[in-house]
C-alpha cells in the first residue's frame, strides 16, 4: 500500500505488487531443481508425443491400407500424409479457440481408444466379422487424435509451462528426452512386434491411458493466462488441477 496526500487529506491507495514468482527461480541447473513439477509434466508430454506409438502405427500403416483394399503402397502413403497434413492445419485453426487441456485430453483419449481397439479389430477382420475398411478408419482416427493432441500441442504446452528463467535450458532438455524416447521406441518396436504381433498396441494404449490420467490431474490450463500466472500455478500450491477442466 502507498499513502498519498491530496488536498491535505491522506489517501490510501492499493499499488499492485509485482509477481515475484519468476524472479525467485534462478537460471541454470539450480532453477531446474526448483521446478520438479514442470520437468515431470514436460517428460510426460514427451511420452505423449513418442511413447504412445505414433511411429509404430505409421509403421503398420501400409499393412492397414492394404487390408482396407488400397493395395498401391505409394497411393496409400500419400493418403495418410495428406490426412495428417489436413488434421494438423485444422488443429492449428482451433488451437486458440479451445482450451489446451480439452484439446489435448480429447486427442490423447482418441489415440488411447484406437490403440486399445486395434488388436481386437484386427482379429475381427481376420474372422470376417467386420469389414476390412475398419483398419483405415482406425488409422485415420489415430492420426486425427495425434494431431489434435500431442502432435500440435507438445511445443505449445511445454513453452507455456516452463518459467522464463529456465526456458532456454529446460526446453531443449525436454525436447532431447522426447527424441531419445522416439529412438528407443524405434529400436524396441520391431522385436516387440515380432514377439507380440498386433498385441503390442495394448502396451502403447496402456501408456496413453496413464499419460491421459496424469495430464488430466496435473496439467494446468494456460490459454488466456500470462506467463507469470502459469508460472505461479505450476510452482505453487497443489499439483492436482482437476478444477481447470471445469473452467
Amino acid at each position: 500500500y502507498q499513502r498519498r496526500v491530496h488536498g491535505g487529506k491522506p489517501l490510501i491507495s492499493k499499488v499492485p505488487l509485482p509477481d515475484a514468482t519468476s524472479s525467485d527461480i534462478p537460471s541454470g541447473w539450480a532453477g531446474l531443481l526448483r521446478i520438479p513439477r514442470v520437468i515431470i509434466l514436460g517428460l510426460v508430454m514427451g511420452m505423449a508425443m513418442q511413447g504412445t506409438g505414433i511411429n509404430a502405427v505409421m509403421f503398420y500403416a501400409p499393412k492397414f491400407m492394404t487390408m482396407g483394399g488400397i493395395t498401391h503402397r505409394m497411393f496409400g502413403s500419400i493418403l495418410v500424409m495428406l490426412w495428417n497434413f489436413l488434421m494438423a492445419v485444422l488443429a492449428l485453426v482451433v488451437l486458440n479457440k479451445v482450451n489446451r487441456r480439452i484439446l489435448l485430453l480429447t486427442g490423447l483419449g482418441l489415440m488411447a481408444l484406437v490403440l486399445l481397439l486395434l488388436d481386437p479389430v484386427y482379429g475381427l477382420i481376420h474372422n470376417g466379422t467386420i469389414g476390412n475398411s475398419w483398419c483405415i478408419v482406425l488409422l485415420f482416427l489415430f492420426v486425427t487424435g495425434f494431431e489434435f493432441g500431442p502432435g500440435t500441442l507438445f511445443a505449445v504446452v511445454v513453452n507455456e509451462i516452463i518459467p522464463e528463467p529456465v526456458l532456454a535450458l529446460a526446453s531443449p532438455l525436454i525436447g532431447t528426452s522426447m527424441g531419445m524416447m522416439g529412438i528407443l521406441v524405434a529400436f524396441v518396436f520391431p522385436a516387440m512386434e515380432r514377439d507380440l504381433g498386433s498385441n503390442v498396441f495394448f502396451i502403447f494404449g496402456s501408456i496413453a491411458v496413464v499419460v491421459w490420467v496424469y495430464i488430466f490431474l496435473c496439467l494446468p490450463e494456460a490459454r488466456g493466462k500470462s506467463r507469470q500466472e502459469v508460472t505461479k500455478r505450476v510452482t505453487e500450491g497443489n499439483w492436482i488441477v482437476i478444477k481447470d477442466s471445469l473452467k
